[in-house]
């Protein structure tokens, strides 16, 4: 299961409110659902630009923290980089420009074969106007990296070959 989907491959980030009453007809229950959608529509036209960006962030920012207090996890830096940039509205290369770093390596990083540097987060922090900062996106990938550690059993296992002896004690 990729993190960003629900049951059904629904987006969590589209995720809409559906209900159903048994009194009602099928017909009944068409016009509701239209007239519902119709007023939420309304309603979303209403929210600013600055609104809607700023819920965005608080999606991300609540994303983040759960992450951060989870045991187990399929989300990755990448993931919340990804959103990040989904959250602006930016492309790749628009965004390494604005943190003036290459577009390959803002790749490596969202495709998981480089991890961030202090400086990246740094300019995270900066770019967000200070709303993520840069102990927050640190935090994130420790938890990716104690995460990884904690799930590889196969380094594990090699690595306990180069300890002689180990300690009796168990607390």
């Amino acid at each position: 299961m990729k993190p960003d989907k629900l049951k059904g491959g629904k987006s969590w980030i589209d995720e809409d409110i559906s209900f159903q009453s048994p009194i009602m007809t099928p017909a009944q229950q068409i016009e509701n659902l239209s007239a519902f959608g119709n007023y939420r529509q309304k309603a979303k036209e209403k929210i600013s630009e600055d609104d809607k960006l700023r819920l965005r962030f608080l999606r991300l920012k609540f994303q983040m923290n759960k992450f951060l207090t989870a045991k187990h996890s399929d989300y990755q830096f990448s993931f919340f980089l990804d959103f990040y940039m989904k959250c602006l509205e930016l492309r790749g290369k628009t965004f390494a420009e604005e943190i003036s770093i290459k577009p390959s390596e803002l790749s490596q990083i969202l495709h998981n074969r480089r991890d961030p540097n202090e400086k990246i987060m740094m300019r995270l922090e900066i770019h967000s106007n200070y709303n993520f900062p840069a102990p927050l996106w640190y935090q994130v990938l420790a938890k990716q990296k104690a995460l990884e550690l904690k799930n590889d059993g196969k380094l594990r296992k090699q690595e306990e070959a180069n300890v002689h002896p180990k300690v009796e004690v168990v607390i």
